[in-house]
């Protein structure tokens, strides 16, 4: 079953080069994820559309709000090293394991 991811930030400049390489990550490894990104400002009203979230690291202190507003959907921050190292691929490790630990 596909899973879809919303990368929320704030502008969406470099967000936008970390969901193409978790992209072409999931494209490279037949996985079945569809990921987009917007920022805060629109996201709200997409949330029941979504499967998991990933805040960039300086969304970090609206995790405990959002956290409320998915209603126990996955929910992480992303690490500051995967982000600037654009590293799509560990990003979506972390982001799958939570589902995993959910079954």
């Amino acid at each position: 079953m596909k899973k879809k991811i919303l990368v929320i930030c704030n502008a969406g400049m470099s967000s936008s080069m970390l969901v193409k390489n978790m992209k072409e990550h999931c494209q490279t490894n037949n996985l079945d994820i569809e990921v987009n990104f917007m920022p805060l400002i629109n996201a709200p009203q997409y949330y029941d559309e979504y499967d998991a979230f990933l805040l960039s690291p300086q969304m970090r202190y609206e995790e405990e709000r959002i956290s409320k507003e998915v209603g126990g959907k996955p929910l992480l921050v992303i690490e500051h090293a995967d982000y600037g190292l654009m590293d799509g691929s560990s990003v979506i490790q972390k982001i799958m394991a939570c589902f995993d630990d959910k079954n």
